[in-house]
């Protein structure tokens, strides 16, 4: 499983730019979801306001979150202003850099499957 994550990983791109996208939209996408179930009175709200109504506006949101989070340096500095997000982000790529050498490390081992 982890290898075959690490294959698709690799084949998009998978690189510093790509974690800090999929961090971006994952919290885009909860931050979502957080507010939609915040706004509603309880189950019976979202059942009676339309589930299929729900799922065309989280679809929609999902796109937008998409795109934001292909920007993510944009959305970054306008949610968190440019010092916070330089440091959020400078901790992020010391993050991915230690991680990219763990896996580096472990990927490369005598009689792993992909030595």
């Amino acid at each position: 499983m982890i290898e075959r994550v690490k294959d698709m990983w690799e084949d998009r791109g998978g690189g510093y730019y790509a974690l800090c996208a999929v961090l971006t939209f994952l919290f885009l996408e909860g931050e979502a979801l957080v507010d939609d179930v915040l706004a509603a009175d309880g189950i019976g709200d979202l059942i009676q306001g339309g589930i299929v109504e729900w799922l065309i506006s989280f679809g929609l949101d999902t796109i937008m979150n998409t795109l934001l989070a292909a920007i993510w340096p944009v959305e970054w500095i306008d949610r968190m202003g440019v010092l916070p997000a330089a440091l959020v982000a400078g901790a992020l790529f010391g993050a991915w850099w230690a991680g990219s050498r763990v896996w580096t490390a472990r990927t490369d081992i005598p009689g792993s499957p992909k030595s």
